[in-house]
């Protein structure tokens, strides 16, 4: 009797999952372009989530050369540009004090800070009203 019981749920079992492999990729074979552009974004997700991208030294040296980048972008023709204390604050913030000067020889000392987003995007989570406050107070 057991014997039976545990065929019968062996082959229930099998036919089961013969049937899900046969149904998708029928499906993936009539529609080859619905899947074709969605692989890559699923694998690149399965790869973030479950092995993020590690904060370590060449990643900051690295975030530190855009916000500088990013500065001297901004910044129209600067002479004898100066950078001090450039850092990266919560691993997206980028904070310098600079000092140079503009092309009517007057020199500048100033702070620049901007965002760099370098996470994959299923790392970042939109801010709500709920956990960033209320600012109508």
């Amino acid at each position: 009797m057991k014997k039976v019981i545990t065929r019968t749920i062996l082959r229930t079992l099998i036919y089961q999952y013969l049937g899900l492999l046969v149904g998708l990729s029928i499906g993936f074979i009539c529609a080859p372009n619905y899947w074709g552009v969605r692989v890559p974004v699923f694998e690149r997700s399965i790869r973030n989530i479950f092995y993020p991208i590690e904060f370590n030294n060449q990643v900051e040296d690295f975030l530190i050369d855009v916000g500088r980048g990013r500065l001297w972008s901004k910044l129209d023709d600067p002479k004898n540009l100066k950078f001090y204390n450039s850092e990266i604050i919560g691993q997206e913030w980028f904070e310098t004090d600079y000092s140079y000067t503009n092309s009517d020889g007057v020199s500048i000392k100033d702070h620049y800070r901007t965002r760099i987003n370098w996470k994959p995007w299923e790392q970042y989570y939109p801010l709500t009203n709920e956990n960033q406050g209320d600012f109508n107070e």
